[in-house]
């Protein structure tokens, strides 16, 4: 690859506050801690959650009953939550966690230190509570916009709003392609009766989903995970492990694995999390490792190239806002071809991983080569 021929390392990605000639595996220690840690608090806390969803659920009339504002609104989030499988809150839970103990893994890398988190909190005013309590509203922004900031993502940058939506711009397209060639050999179903209000509803709602998926995997994967193994490698080695990592981590808990008549309790708890660590060995599919790879390494290209995680977060949120919009609206009837053009995940296809290719020798051999003829010049 052009990009990474002799590719000096950059400071800014090295954690720990070495320099460039220095390498360290401390930041694995810390990786393997941080996610066995979330996949524990997510086995003791996850089968409390559910049980109490399904618990507030039951105070509920039947969902078509005639309920009206507020009170009908929450009744259809509890019917859609007591409809999800044990797993799925095992999965969404163990993000709990990751975002609480986010900030302390920041600090065990240098990126931030206590003292600059909760300086400012030592003297609370005592005189009024309410002005208190703005004040530590204040305080805690600042900081989590230094936290983001230090991570890569800088939100001063007047064009970081455009950064991203060429960003998103290439997510949706990569995914339109893919859905074009799907509803060409596939047959398609309207899930509910489309109208101009439902479309708008999918709409808000795949792209408020799309943007907070991208921007929490991107802030932890592109964020801290990609620095970890930067500080332990080479750059070269350093963004195809950090793909490896991410593909793996999207190999979740086998959903034949779970029989639904059996009853939730802790021990369902560590049993759904022992085989989210092993789950890749039950239903491993190399078609969608490799596409989870390749655009992991697409990702780390824009991270390396920008020194920024903006079009990352972009891109990421575009294929997922691309990917729940046309699951919300459709349902395809495969006739063969899903080896090719994939399933309602988009990323199992071959069609996907040629498209990923091509995006990555465009981006990493291509411009590189011609940035770096422009520089010569």
């Amino acid at each position: 690859m052009v990009f990474l021929k002799n590719k000096k390392r950059n400071r800014s990605f090295i954690l720990f506050g070495l320099n460039k000639q220095e390498f360290s595996s401390e930041g694995i220690r810390l990786l393997f801690i941080f996610y066995i840690g979330a996949i524990f608090l997510s086995a003791l806390i996850s089968p409390f959650v559910y049980h109490g969803v399904l618990i507030i659920y039951s105070f509920f009339p039947p969902i078509d009953s005639d309920l009206a504002g507020f009170q009908g609104w929450f009744a259809k989030v509890f019917s859609y939550l007591s409809g999800k499988s044990y797993a799925d809150y095992f999965d969404r839970i163990r993000w709990l966690p990751i975002i609480l103990f986010f900030p302390w893994l920041l600090t065990k890398c240098k990126l931030l230190s206590y003292d600059s988190l909760f300086h400012n909190l030592k003297n609370p005013l005592k005189r009024n509570r309410l002005k208190c309590l703005f004040q530590y509203f204040q305080i805690l922004s600042l900081e989590v916009f230094r936290m983001l900031l230090v991570l890569g993502l800088d939100l001063r940058n007047k064009k970081s709003k455009f950064i991203f939506f060429k960003g998103w711009v290439i997510g949706v397209l990569l995914v339109g392609i893919l859905f074009i060639g799907q509803i060409t050999s596939f047959s398609i179903i309207e899930r509910n009766e489309i109208t101009f209000i439902r479309i708008i509803e999918v709409i808000s709602l795949s792209f408020i989903s799309g943007a907070l998926i991208g921007f929490l995997e991107e802030i932890v994967f592109r964020g801290l995970v990609f620095r970890i193994f930067y500080t332990m490698f080479s750059p070269f080695y350093a963004i195809f492990l950090a793909a490896i990592f991410f593909s793996y981590c999207h190999f979740k808990f086998p959903d034949f694995l779970w029989d639904e008549s059996q009853p939730v309790s802790i021990v369902s708890g560590f049993y759904v999390g022992l085989w989210t660590l092993l789950g890749i060995f039950k239903n491993f599919e190399w078609i969608l490792f490799l596409n989870l790879g390749l655009l992991s390494l697409l990702l780390n290209y824009f991270v390396l190239k920008e020194n920024s995680i903006i079009r990352s977060i972009g891109l990421h949120a575009g294929l997922v806002f691309g990917m729940l919009f046309f699951k919300r609206l459709w349902i395809l009837q495969d006739h063969g071809q899903s080896w090719f053009w994939g399933s309602g995940k988009i990323t199992d296809g071959l069609a996907c991983g040629i498209l990923l290719v091509v995006l990555n020798l465009y981006f990493y051999c291509f411009v590189a080569y011609k940035k770096q003829n422009e520089v010569r010049i």
